[in-house]
């Protein structure tokens, strides 16, 4: 669909198609200016919000945060009016690939839409929010309804404001003030001074921006929980979340009388940067009565930049502070994997009424028998003849209950009739001759990579004092090319380590002197010397090696065979030795706000042991050992082997073993009857992400 709408200087815009529409307005795209959009009111604005864009539209803040071309906040940037000259929108900016802060701080949308975004990224992306937030106070400019959902960000980790219209804005003109305050607010971010409160007639300040401003940093560095989510330790039923911000019931302040407690798993307060925690009580505990001693903007901003300089990483590639001593992500994830729930308890049953069955007496009893059993029993009202009463009557059972045993007791006798059946037809079918297996080739494996969820088209803004950092690409740089500047190791919370390398054989290409023969004492000839040369190491690939070994073990000659063995073990040694070690470099402090970062890649640590060596006897049991590590949990590992004959190649064993999420998955087999010749083994594994990371190792069967 294409509107027609123009600007105050009656210049056409085409605005179409929709990429978004709210309750109060549907956001187009502009055609021919692929970095604007179109917001476009259901309802014609007032006289009051006209004004109120009107005055946005001159005077923007004029020091907006930007990274090239990001922008940092979504300003109304030219007014739109249908053709009567009546103003139903504004222009704006198009924040492109980002998404809604709710998928950066919930970890499990976090996983699946950015997987890589690891604990620098989301200090960063709380470091830009409070950059933005900082830069409309300084200009005057209160958001009044900030949430999870009026914020974009960026895979750099930028982060962009948008529905700017709602804000609260003062005009300022001679000796009169005008301020038109923001119309709505969401009760979880909203200030306990301010709980129940009608936000059109309410003057918000710059303090009650700051309670909401805590919250998403807190969410953002606490795995998405909420500051004021807790157990309730209280009689009755829960208070709801906004109750519990309106009486001040921050669970993490300890020796308090509050009936609640931190929720179950979750991060201790203790693993921020002590900073970070004191910030954090400022804002819940000492501002709950005292709002202007919340933390600002900019005493956020000072404080995660400090906390960033601070990081360690563990051997899992977790980011945590250094004055921890030990890695609170790995505890975490062990107790999750820990944990069993206890059973719900079982609801009580009701307990039917006694049954009084009346007994009768023979005509001959006597008068005491008769008085002692009717002194006994219960004094019952007398049953009319018509209506006899049941002897022991039950409380009847629900219909849905008898068909549910009846259906349970068929389908078992049925199982109990198949297996019967099955066990007969084995017993009595005439035995088989046993076949020798065959082997078939194994087919294409063709590893799909993780779909990444798609990121909606959004807009973005401008940070004067950020330069952004290059993501990351495909390629691996050499180790000599690397800088103090490069991008730290990948998060492995969402990201695990590099594998280990597997056993590629490299051949060796050391030149080697001729034999001149011994000399003898008399021999008192000058020695001619040997020109030096410098020879490049170049490793082969496992293709390349496998020829190799193919070649030397067809020439049947042991001594050669060994002195080529010999050769690619020494090369591998050397090329290993001069390999540097990577470290993680620290990540780079910037001395300004709002630096993006690149996104990067990971794989899984994939261990292919063969203990024997890569040469093994006809008769020898060849013992093959798989591990997979991963610290989102391994998904799937799958191995086989093939024996390579020319270009056939021929599966000679094989293994498909669901890990069901653990960390570090083993496979383990027995390869033995083997026939001489050269064989590869091969193997694939997945984490719970979708990455897979393939190794291969030859070895040869004499």
């Amino acid at each position: 669909m294409i509107i027609v709408v123009y600007d105050a200087q009656q210049n056409q815009i085409r605005a179409g198609p929709e990429v978004g529409a709210g309750g109060e307005a549907i956001v187009y795209a502009v055609e021919g200016q692929p970095n604007l959009l179109a917001k476009i009111f259901t309802q014609p604005p007032n006289s009051t919000l006209y004004q109120k864009l009107a005055w946005m539209q001159a005077n923007p803040p004029q020091d907006i945060p930007q990274t090239g071309n990001h922008t940092s906040i979504a300003w109304p940037l030219k007014l739109l009016y249908d053709k009567r000259g009546q103003c139903i929108g504004y222009m704006m900016a198009h924040i492109q690939n980002a998404v809604p802060l709710l998928d950066v701080f919930n970890p499990r949308r976090r996983a699946r839409i950015l997987p890589t975004f690891n604990q620098p990224y989301l200090y960063r992306t709380a470091r830009n929010l409070a950059t933005a937030l900082n830069t409309l106070h300084m200009h005057g400019y209160v958001v009044g309804d900030l949430n999870e959902s009026n914020i974009l960000v960026a895979p750099s980790a930028m982060v962009t404001l948008i529905d700017t219209d709602s804000f609260q804005v003062k005009i300022q003109k001679e000796d009169r003030s005008t301020v038109y305050p923001c119309p709505v607010g969401k009760p979880e971010y909203t200030p306990p001074e301010l709980q129940g409160r009608h936000f059109k007639t309410t003057l918000r300040q710059p303090e009650h921006d700051c309670f909401g401003l805590g919250a998403l940093i807190f969410q953002l560095l606490m795995q998405g929980s909420h500051p004021f989510r807790a157990q309730w330790l209280g009689q009755g039923d829960p208070l709801p979340i906004e109750e519990r911000i309106r009486l001040g019931y921050f669970p993490y302040q300890p020796d308090t009388q509050h009936p609640v407690s931190p929720p179950r798993n979750a991060l201790s307060l203790d693993i921020l940067h002590p900073r970070l925690a004191h910030l954090m009580k400022e804002c819940f505990v000492t501002g709950h009565n005292t709002p202007r001693l919340r933390p600002t903007p900019q005493v956020w901003e000072l404080a995660i930049a400090g906390a960033e300089k601070d990081f360690l990483v563990c051997d899992q590639g977790h980011y945590h502070s250094n004055h921890l001593s030990d890695c609170p992500y790995c505890r975490l994830t062990l107790s999750k994997r820990r944990f069993v729930p206890p059973p719900p308890p079982l609801a009580p049953r009701p307990v039917p009424p006694p049954v009084y069955t009346p007994k009768s007496h023979p005509a001959s009893a006597t008068a005491s028998a008769t008085a002692s059993a009717t002194a006994s029993a219960p004094v019952r009202a007398p049953v009319p003849r018509s209506a006899p009463q049941a002897s022991n009557p039950q409380p009847n059972k629900p219909l849905y209950q008898s068909l549910w045993i009846w259906a349970i007791a068929l389908l078992a006798v049925v199982l109990l009739l198949v297996s019967i059946g099955l066990w007969l037809m084995d017993t009595l079918r005439e035995p088989e001759v046993a076949l020798p297996p065959t082997r078939t080739p194994f087919p294409t494996f063709t590893p799909t990579p993780p779909a990444i969820g798609a990121l909606p088209a959004t807009t973005e803004l401008p940070s004067p004092t950020i330069a952004p950092l290059s993501p990351p690409t495909d390629t691996p740089q050499p180790r000599s090319a690397l800088t103090e500047e490069a991008k730290p190791t990948v998060d492995t919370a969402t990201q695990p380590p590099t594998g280990t390398p597997t056993n590629t054989r490299i051949p060796s290409s050391t030149p080697t002197r001729p034999s001149t023969g011994t000399p003898t004492p008399a021999d008192t000839r000058t020695p001619t010397p040997i020109s030096t040369h410098t020879v490049t190491a170049t490793p082969l690939s496992p293709t390349a090696a496998a020829k190799v070994f193919r070649h030397a073990s067809s020439l049947g000659n042991p001594r050669l065979l060994a002195a080529t063995q010999n050769l690619l073990r020494l090369q591998e040694v050397m090329v290993a030795a001069i390999t540097p070690t990577p470290s993680p470099a620290p990540l780079p402090t910037a001395t300004i706000t709002a630096t993006p970062i690149p996104t990067p890649s990971a794989e899984l640590n994939v261990i292919l042991d063969l203990p024997g060596g890569d040469t093994y006897n006809q008769n020898a049991i060849i013992k093959l050992r798989i591990t997979v590590i991963d610290s989102d949990g391994v998904d799937n590992l799958y191995w086989w082997v093939m024996q390579t004959e020319g270009d056939n190649r021929v599966m000679v064993a094989n293994n498909n073993k669901p890990c069901q999420s653990v960390v570090e998955c083993v496979g383990a087999a027995e390869l033995k009857d083997l026939t001489p010749g050269f064989y590869l083994v091969n193997v694939i594994a997945q984490d719970t992400q979708g990455q897979t990371t393939r190794r291969e190792s030859p070895f040869i069967v004499r």
